[in-house]
Order: structure tokens, then sequence, then C-alpha cells
């Protein structure tokens, strides 16, 4: 599932609390994504923000 916009570290952990069990990551555009559960940690569908 993927939610365009611009989200930061506090949608992360809404989206923690609202999908438990899935694994939330914010993409390079902003967006966020709920990934299934799974181990380690989701690679974004659009890219690692952190390397731009």
């Amino acid at each position: 599932m993927v939610f365009a916009g611009h989200f930061d570290e506090r949608d992360l952990e809404t989206a923690r609390r609202t999908y438990p069990g899935r694994r939330p990551v914010i993409n390079t555009d902003g967006g966020l994504e709920i990934h299934p559960a799974g181990p380690g940690q989701p690679a974004p569908l659009l890219g690692d923000p952190h390397h731009r």
C-alpha cells in the first residue's frame, strides 16, 4: 500500500500503530509505504530517502 504526500517520522509511528505487524517506510518522494510483515527493514519501492 502506498500513500502519496509528504510524511515524516510522526506519520511513520502512527502507521506502525495503525497497521500492526506491517512494516511502514517513507520513500524518496516523501510517500508512506506499508509493506507486509517479514524479517528486516523493507526496501522502499521508490528508493531509500537517505540516499537521494
